[in-house]
């Protein structure tokens, strides 16, 4: 056999009759994976193993825009003939990893991402990466309905044929969709895929900013849950980084190709590192971006906000023309005509150099509404530019009203309570609510019920109850309990009937230490409605010797649900000590500095390191140091800095509660108790007394 092709494969050179596009056929080892291929194929069963002609198109028949490569810049000259959208490819450093992988994926299947910020031309390297590949490989970009349900849908359906190349670009879209379960499954089953040799090979190849490399991989501390165990395991040791800069080497093949290329030649004529950069008219974006006028660049800003919040959500006009309004001075609204949407649009979507502008119109199909996206480039420099900036009160409220994606809602709505801007996180909470998330509902009631305002409290869990919500009569149950009120909480009981919820009420209203044997019937009956819920409502430390006693008699492996105890008393008590190891060590650090200038200062320029670096725990550290030492001002600013940034906890406290117990400090509790109960405003000022309300 190989004899024949040898023959056929030198006449074929010798007449150089295959066009450049099949030169790979002049390869023996090409001819060999098609004939493996066609003799493991039944005859009846070939079109299925090539994925019935649905899934993905030949390499080289695929646009690599349509891939969703940047299209490069355009060079104005007379005498240039129209280029190719792309430039000629500089290869880097990360490109000779990149291509030993796409060769390794042609005897067994592969995964790799490559990482790096927007526009550094990750995309474009796993372009220039599979182009090789071979024709009989077919590169499948899974887009509609939505990328993650397209893509889970094949899996699911087992429709991935052996030879595709996967394109994930944006992996996170595919591995954290909302709910994040979906993306576990699609990583799951992209393992299963990945490690049958039947199916294969395949290549999954994609790209992904940092930050969203850091959701999916990095393992979260003992208090939160582990979202993406099936995504790290997938990922793990699967990426290539992509420097935003080039090296000197990189440079020099750059000047070499410029001559064949007048986009090289002007990205060599700039002297800057950040080439593909330049090439995808990202600093060009950037010069657009800051000399907008004014209302344009609100604009601008309003999506850097939605999007640094995360919401993922379609941005339509009439969300974009309610929010930016308070965005913008007063003296500019004085001369703006009625066209001044329209024409803030326009200004924000004009090409820089040839590709898109700051602002893209995206519409699904001829009669679909007008939705918005940002420029990568810009939504990656927002989440700095903006960072210690709060939105408007007209951001939060146009929101409420025209936004309706669940998880982007609840996204927006925890960055404001994060904030400390509780009435406007309140609201939005309220919309997610009213759009299906009953969840939300909790969110905004304790608040309330933490404010004092316990008549609204109860309202807001009693609709949630009454909409279906369980865990609504067990905080309904527990307000009239802390309030003495115990015929109350019985009726509550009452009403929640002989179920598994009503045992769970009723564990959570009974005190072990009063009545021990009441407390072992209600667990008893908890088991014979198999609520095992019921144990998470227990203070383990004072049931342990008699749940044990129950334990052995209602579940198969006591051996089991001893070690399940014991690595739950483990993970408590290691937590503990952690946060109380960090708040000894903060504390101490704190009290050191005191005694020492040079002290001081070693302190404050760590902390302003790790605050630079986005650790907003080094800003409340900064507050704290500078209090020490007595200036109440400075350490205010840098409580107000970590709540702009969008603190979350330390230690058991947040930077709300930091900025409360400074005004204890400085002699006005009630400002305190008004920070705790109703936030802050937009401007950092205290707010006034606030409640909410809901339709019955």
């Amino acid at each position: 056999m190989k004899s024949i092709l040898r023959v056929l494969i030198n006449i074929a050179q010798a007449r150089k009759s295959l066009p450049e596009s099949d030169q790979d056929l002049y390869s023996i080892e090409a001819w060999e994976v098609l004939w493996t291929i066609a003799k493991e194929s039944p005859v009846d069963n070939v079109k299925h193993r090539v994925g019935n002609g649905t899934l993905g198109l030949s390499v080289d028949s695929v646009n690599p825009i349509e891939l969703e490569v940047h299209p490069s810049i355009e060079i104005n000259t007379a005498t240039l003939n129209v280029p190719p959208a792309l430039p000629l490819y500089v290869i880097r450093q990360h490109d000779h990893r990149l291509q030993a992988i796409v060769t390794e994926a042609t005897k067994h299947s592969s995964v790799c991402v490559l990482v790096g910020g927007s526009s550094t031309g990750k995309t474009r390297a796993c372009w220039e990466a599979i182009r090789s590949i071979g024709k009989h490989w077919r590169v499948w970009h899974p887009l509609a309905p939505s990328r993650h349900e397209a893509l889970l849908k094949a899996l699911r359906n087992r429709q991935i044929s052996p030879h595709t190349i996967l394109w994930l670009n944006e992996i996170q879209f595919y591995l954290n969709p909302s709910p994040p379960e979906l993306g576990e499954e699609i990583a799951a089953e992209l393992r299963e895929l990945i490690r049958d040799p039947d199916r294969g090979p395949v290549l999954v190849i994609g790209s992904c900013w940092p930050e969203y490399w850091d959701i999916l991989t990095v393992r979260p501390g003992p208090a939160k849950p582990d979202l993406h165990p099936q995504a790290r395991a997938l990922l793990a040791g699967h990426h290539i980084l992509v420097p935003e800069e080039f090296s000197e080497e990189e440079l020099w093949q750059l000047n070499r190709k410029a001559s064949d290329d007048q986009r090289l030649e002007a990205a060599a004529a700039k002297g800057n590192r950040r080439v593909t950069q330049f090439l995808a008219g990202a600093l060009e974006l950037i010069n657009r971006y800051e000399t907008l006028p004014a209302i344009a660049r609100n604009v601008i800003h309003v999506m850097m906000d939605v999007h640094r919040f995360g919401y993922k959500g379609s941005i339509s006009e009439e969300f974009l023309r309610d929010a930016v309004q308070g965005y913008v001075h007063e003296d500019t609204w004085a001369g703006a005509k009625n066209s001044w949407f329209k024409k803030a649009v326009k200004q924000s979507r004009r090409p820089c150099l040839g590709v898109s502008g700051p602002l893209r119109l995206r519409k699904e199909g001829p009669n679909s509404k007008a939705t918005y996206e940002l420029a990568d480039y810009l939504d990656e420099a927002g989440r700095i530019i903006r960072r210690e900036e709060v939105p408007p009160a007209s951001f939060w409220a146009s929101s409420a009203k025209h936004l309706r994606d669940v998880s982007g809602l609840l996204d927006l709505a925890y960055e404001a309570q994060i904030r400390g801007r509780l009435k406007y996180a309140a609201l939005v909470y309220l919309k997610a609510a009213d759009c299906g998330e009953l969840e939300a509902l909790l969110s905004v009631a304790e608040h309330r019920r933490d404010a004092g305002a316990i008549d609204e409290a109860r309202k807001l869990f009693r609709h949630a109850a009454d909409q279906g919500l369980d865990d609504a009569w067990l905080y309904l149950a527990q307000i009239e309990k802390d309030h003495g009120d115990l015929g109350a909480a019985a009726r509550i009981l009452n009403e929640a009937g002989d179920s598994a919820l009503a045992v769970r009420i009723a564990i959570y209203l009974t005190d072990p230490g009063q009545n021990k044997g009441h407390a072992l019937r209600l667990l008893e009956r908890a088991f014979e409605l198999s609520s095992k819920e019921s144990l998470a409502d227990l203070d383990l430390s004072r049931y342990e010797e008699e749940l044990r006693d129950l334990l052995r008699q209602n579940w198969e492996s006591v051996e089991e649900m001893d070690k399940s105890f014991g690595n739950l008393r483990a993970a408590t008590e290691n937590m503990r000590t952690a946060e109380k190891e960090r708040t000894e060590a903060g504390d101490q650090l704190i009290e050191a500095i005191k005694t020492s200038e040079k002290s001081f200062k070693w302190a404050v320029d760590l902390f302003l390191d790790q605050a630079q670096s986005g650790n907003t725990d080094a800003l409340l550290m900064l507050a704290k140091a500078w209090h020490a030492v007595g200036d109440s001002e400075k350490a205010r600013n840098y409580i107000m800095s970590a709540l702009n940034r969008g603190h979350t906890e330390m230690d058991g406290s947040n930077a709300l509660s930091a900025l409360a117990d400074l005004e204890i400090n400085e002699g006005r509790p009630h400002m305190a108790i008004q920070i705790r109960r109703y936030g802050l405003e937009i401007d950092g000022s205290p707010a006034s007394e606030w409640g909410v309300s809901i339709d019955e």
